[in-house]
């Protein structure tokens, strides 16, 4: 494993947006990026030693990266955002994305969280045991294969 992969994912959802917050490349400082008005979201398989199995995989995804799908995918026009990490990809359909703190110096993205947001249920998406929250709404395997037929076709 590169040690600059263990960046700790960690999510709070706040109504319709999610947060996603990391540990930035080689340091102790963490990052924030905030997803608007989110349709789906999930985070699983495949790590980074299964990511060649990805859908998109062929079509430029890559390691430790952050991905935006060039088309409109979701019902609601949202853009798919794809993020690689050591032990899982996190997926949103969210109509916006933004960097909400490009820095948050000697912070856990825990941490980095709760100062930017308050007090509350952030999530660590790599630890033992975790459940996903639930999606603001339902579709995500129609969503699913909306995306697959869009990347065959």
């Amino acid at each position: 494993m590169d040690p600059s992969s263990a960046v700790f994912p960690t999510v709070r959802l706040v109504g319709k947006d999610l947060f996603l917050a990391f540990h930035l490349p080689n340091c102790d400082d963490s990052a924030i990026v905030s997803f608007e008005e989110i349709e789906t979201w999930r985070y699983g398989y495949p790590n980074d030693e299964g990511l060649q199995e990805h859908r998109f995989w062929r079509h430029g995804l890559t390691h430790y990266n952050f991905h935006r799908s060039t088309e409109s995918l979701a019902t609601s026009g949202g853009t798919l955002w794809i993020a690689t990490f050591h032990d899982g990809t996190f997926e949103v359909v969210a109509p916006r994305a933004r960097i909400a703190v490009p820095v948050e110096r000697d912070a856990t993205p825990s941490k980095a969280l709760t100062t930017l947001l308050g007090a509350g249920d952030n999530r660590v998406l790599d630890d033992a045991g975790y459940q996903p929250l639930q999606p603001t709404s339902g579709g995500w395997f129609r969503l699913l294969r909306k995306i697959v037929n869009a990347a065959r076709g």
